[in-house]
Formats: C-alpha cells, sequence, structure tokens
C-alpha cells in the first residue's frame, strides 16, 4: 500500500516562470523610456570625459611650454630659483590637478 499525501497546488509562478510571458505594451514603453535615459546619461558622460580629455591635454601643453621657457637662459638671469620653482610647481599642480 502506497501512502499518497494531498500537496498544495502550485502557484502561477511555478507553473509558469514570468520570463516566458510576453511584455505587456505598457512594461515596453517603460522599458524603453529606460533605455532612453541610460542612453542621455552615456551621452552626457561622454561629452564630460571629452572635455576631460582635452583639459588635461592643453594642461600637458601649458606644463610642456612653462618647463621650455624655464630654461631660457635670459629668463634664467632674470628670476630668482624660488621664483622659477614656483612658476614650475603652479604649472605643474594645474596639470596634475587637471589630470584627475
Amino acid at each position: 500500500m502506497i501512502f499518497q499525501a494531498p500537496l498544495p497546488p502550485l502557484k502561477p509562478e511555478q507553473i509558469r516562470r514570468s520570463i516566458y510571458f510576453y511584455r505587456s505594451k505598457a512594461q515596453c514603453q517603460e522599458k524603453l523610456k529606460q533605455y532612453e535615459e541610460k542612453e542621455s546619461l552615456l551621452i552626457k558622460k561622454k561629452k564630460w570625459l571629452a572635455k576631460a580629455v582635452f583639459d588635461c591635454n592643453e594642461a600637458k601643453k601649458e606644463y610642456d611650454t612653462v618647463i621650455n621657457e624655464l630654461r631660457d637662459p635670459e629668463l634664467r638671469s632674470q628670476l630668482s630659483a624660488d621664483k622659477l620653482a614656483s612658476i614650475k610647481d603652479v604649472a605643474k599642480r594645474e596639470w596634475q590637478d587637471a589630470d584627475r
């Protein structure tokens, strides 16, 4: 003799998982809206990144220009060593700040 216990009925989620159902039109519209928002955010971030890279490159060029100008013997004779070092430090700090 086999004893059979009564089982509770399955929930609809157990019968057929929600992934196997088609989305409603409202759900599709909501998903499209989310994708559009993410796309606009991505575009905004790409613009911000491009500007940051441009600013970093400009700061590096400016730093290189300052270094080249500080090598000029005429300028070295006109300014003290402390003044030359401070000019170099300011240019380097601006470049490092732009690099972050």
